[in-house]
């Protein structure tokens, strides 16, 4: 039998989209493959337990890494990253709100943030966390010293530490004769610090999102969804080319 001119044109157009759609299908089932595998074995590789640091991939999460802040205590500079302390690059504890400042005085540190001051020894070993619950009059705005006596500026009140540091007496504003000061870090420092950032994104969730098409953003399933179609007519393209291509049985 002859083939009739539109049948033959007709076999010819699905071989060539056929061939154009399955390359570049190709592309999403080596995505999902591969994501697929990886989340089969997530556990053993670890993947819910490690974090992603890089900011490209951070970044289409929305997610950037704070800057590090850090103040002289005349004794080491105290850094602060999100919420947490650091000093010479290990983390002492965490601070609630804005770090605004740190006093050495004989054998402790005095760390303040903006509703806690966080009492350490001289060796940078938590001793007591005091917040509003113990009276400590927040916001706080600076801290420094008058004379040996720890002194703090809240909302344009001064108060005065009592010797044992668990009593705060409202005084007449009197400047400090030392007010703790900001300090720059170098890129060293700020390196070291920003290895301790916990994003809270997993490779796990990566790779979920990855395979569910989530971390295209919201255009992302649907772009899944053209893909399953394409699948769809490469199945059902492929069944009729091989059903046309078979020779007929005489």
């Amino acid at each position: 039998m002859v083939k009739t001119p539109s049948r033959g044109k007709l076999k010819r157009f699905c071989i060539q989209w056929h061939k154009r759609l399955g390359i570049v299908c190709a592309l999403v089932v080596v995505l999902l493959a591969s994501t697929g595998l990886l989340l089969n074995h997530s556990d053993q590789l670890g993947l819910p337990q490690q974090e992603i640091s890089s900011p490209w991939i951070l970044g289409a999460y929305h997610i950037s890494p704070p800057s590090p802040v850090a103040f002289d205590t005349n004794a080491a500079p105290v850094a602060q990253l999100g919420e947490r302390l650091f000093v010479d690059g290990r983390e002492i504890g965490r601070c609630d709100g804005p770090l605004v400042g740190g006093v050495h005085l004989t054998d402790i540190n005095l760390i303040a943030c903006e509703r806690s001051l966080a009492l350490f020894t001289g060796d940078w070993q938590l001793i007591e966390l005091m917040t509003a619950a113990y009276g400590v009059p927040v916001p706080i705005n600076r801290l420094g010293l008058l004379g040996q006596q720890v002194v703090f500026e809240s909302t344009g009140q001064f108060y005065l530490a009592d010797s044992e540091l668990n009593g705060w007496l409202p005084i007449e504003p009197r400047e400090a004769d030392l007010w703790s000061k900001p300090v720059e870090l170098g890129a060293a420092e700020s390196a070291v610090l920003l290895d301790h950032f916990e994003s809270g994104i997993s490779w796990e969730r990566l790779v979920l999102d990855l395979h569910a098409g989530r971390f295209f953003g919201s255009a992302g399933p649907f772009l899944l969804d053209f893909f399953a179609v394409g699948f769809l007519l490469l199945a059902l393209s492929g069944t009729w080319l091989w059903v046309r291509g078979r020779p007929k049985a005489r």
